[in-house]
Order: C-alpha cells, then structure tokens, then sequence
C-alpha cells in the first residue's frame, strides 16, 4: 500500500537521537518537494510537544536502524491517534520486531539517494512520474 495523495502532505521524521540525523535524513528529505516534513530536532519543533505534533500530520516517516526508547513512545502515539506509520531502515540492520505492531510498511535503504527514492516512491501517485 503507498501512501500518496493529491495535495501537501504533512509528515512527522521519527528518528533516535543517535544518528547524525541533519546529514542523514534532514537534508535529504528536504530535496522531495510538495510535501511538508517536520523533524524533531529541527527549529520549527524545538519547543512544541511532539504528540501534538503526531496528532496533526498526515503520515509518521520513521527512520528505525536504531533502538529508541522516545521513538517508540512517537511511534505508539502516532499508531493510537490512527496516522498512519512507514518505516524505513539502513540495509544490513534488523530493526525491532516492535515495529510491526504499528506498521506493515517497512522499506530498505543503502544510502541518501536510495533514502529518497523510496520516500519519493511512497508519495508518488501511482502511473505518475517524478
């Protein structure tokens, strides 16, 4: 199932706090133009509670090729607030099985450019092209 749509999308960067995530996933995800994503750590959500923010976002992106306790809190927020979740993660990495409580939609990366093609792709509508 991709999730695409027809107007901006407001989308929610989960990520832990372990990874250099400005070089990873902030600067890349901003390059995928008409959607809206929101990163936690980004001046726009430094002093905004982060449920509020789940609670009003189209889609929860959620980078898990780490463990982290914060994120699966945004992720079990998201999940009982009904927005839907896709994760995605670094090749090579098993992320917790956890993940499959709140999400059938797991997809794989090897590097930046292969992160924003699949984000690309599951905001595409089908049959068009980017």
């Amino acid at each position: 199932m991709l999730f695409w749509y027809h107007y901006t999308m407001r989308i929610y960067v989960s990520h832990p706090s372990s990874i250099p995530c400005v070089d990873e996933l902030y600067l890349p995800l901003e390059a995928i133009e008409g959607h809206d994503f929101l990163f936690p750590h980004g001046p726009d959500l430094e002093k905004v509670h982060t449920k509020a923010v789940i609670d009003g976002v189209d889609l929860v992106l959620a980078e898990v090729s780490a463990p982290s306790t914060g994120q699966g809190i945004e992720l079990g927020w998201a999940d009982a607030a009904g927005v839907p979740v896709v994760a995605i993660h670094k090749e090579g990495v098993s992320p917790s099985r956890s993940i499959r409580r709140v999400t059938d939609q797991v997809r794989t990366y090897r590097d930046r450019d292969e992160l924003v093609q699949q984000v690309r792709e599951l905001l595409t509508p089908h049959g068009a092209t980017s």
